[in-house]
């Protein structure tokens, strides 16, 4: 995993380099990334790509908490859910800060870099929280050391999957219980093993056509 972080910023870059070679370095204004020019989208777009997939990934972390529920001790699937959330936070977070930031880079105004700059000071104290309240073992004795933080709360964990075992609609009734009625099988058993040819007509008659008693 540490190797494939490293050489995922390849694919953008490769992808990028030769049919934007011109817009690459310093041209006397920009140092990093000209907004003006087409170089925009090898910035852009990656990010966005990236974001996504963590966010496919976090959804799918979740699903498997839930199959995994009746294997899974409920602290670490309770404490697995609130990383899953927390983590989409921090990177639609990083994802804003890095857009900010490529902005002021470029238009070199005060204003932006003062954005850019606040939401890297909330960023950072967020990393440190996300990784560490991941951890069950830091986030108790964070906890009682800081207790008016909500992040480190030993919530309680879920008391089964939702909607598994509860009904569609509460307002429906059950399907109410019919009383059994008594059938005439013996005769149409007797019709069918030991018909008399003679009266085969009336005996027909009687077993296909009676009537059913209201």
């Amino acid at each position: 995993n540490y190797f494939l972080i490293l050489l995922l910023p390849l694919i953008p870059f490769g992808a990028s380099f030769g049919p934007l070679f011109a817009h690459y370095g310093t041209n006397g204004i920009h140092c990093w990334c000209d907004m003006s020019t087409a170089q925009v989208w090898a910035f852009f777009i990656p990010i966005i790509v990236v974001f996504f997939i963590t966010g496919i990934l976090a959804e799918a972390t979740a699903s498997d908490d839930y199959k995994l529920f009746q294997n899974t001790d409920l602290y670490q699937l309770n404490w697995s859910l609130k990383c899953d959330s927390s983590i989409m936070f921090l990177a639609g977070w990083t994802m804003f800060a890095y857009f900010i930031g490529l902005v002021a880079m470029d238009q070199q105004a005060v204003w932006v870099f003062v954005i850019f700059e606040l939401f890297n000071l909330v960023l950072g104290p967020a990393v440190f929280v996300v990784h560490t309240m991941g951890h069950y073992q830091v986030a108790k004795p964070m906890h009682r050391k800081f207790p008016f933080l909500p992040f480190y709360k030993d919530t309680d964990p879920p008391d089964s999957v939702p909607n598994a075992d509860k009904p569609k609609n509460k307002n429906i009734d059950p399907k109410p219980e019919t009383e059994e009625q008594e059938t005439d099988w013996q005769h149409f058993w007797s019709w069918v093993t030991n018909r008399n040819d003679r009266n085969i007509a009336q005996e027909s008659e009687d077993v296909l056509f009676r009537k059913v008693p209201r």
